[in-house]
C-alpha cells in the first residue's frame, strides 16, 4: 500500500519498509494555473480588488487627515516648545506619543 502525501510516496512500514523506502514522486498537475476562465467571475474578482483598493485608500486618507488635524490643534504647543529649545525630533515624538 502506498500513501501519497504532498510530493512523496511512503511505502507501508508494516511490510518491513524503513526510511530507505521513502522516495519522491512527481505528480502531474492536471489543472490549469487558475480556474478563472469564466469572464463574469474574472470581472467580479477585478471589481472586488478595486473595492478593496478603494477602501484601503479611503482608510489611508482618513488617517492622514486625522493626524493633520491633531497636529494643527497643537501648533501653539509646538511653537512654545520650539521657542524653548526643543528639537524637531522631540516635538514630533511628543505629537506622535500623546493622544
Amino acid at each position: 500500500m502506498t500513501d501519497v502525501t504532498g510530493t512523496y510516496a511512503i511505502d507501508d512500514l508494516s511490510q518491513g519498509g524503513g526510511p530507505e523506502h521513502v522516495r519522491p514522486v512527481v505528480l502531474p498537475f492536471t489543472r490549469e494555473t487558475s480556474d478563472l476562465t469564466d469572464p463574469t467571475f474574472v470581472w467580479l474578482l477585478r471589481a472586488a480588488q478595486l473595492l478593496v483598493g478603494a477602501l484601503a485608500f479611503v482608510v489611508a486618507v482618513n488617517l492622514a487627515i486625522l493626524l493633520y488635524a491633531r497636529t494643527v490643534t497643537r501648533l501653539g504647543e509646538i511653537a512654545v516648545r520650539t521657542a524653548l529649545g526643543a528639537s524637531r525630533r522631540a516635538s514630533c515624538r511628543n505629537c506622535s506619543s500623546r493622544p
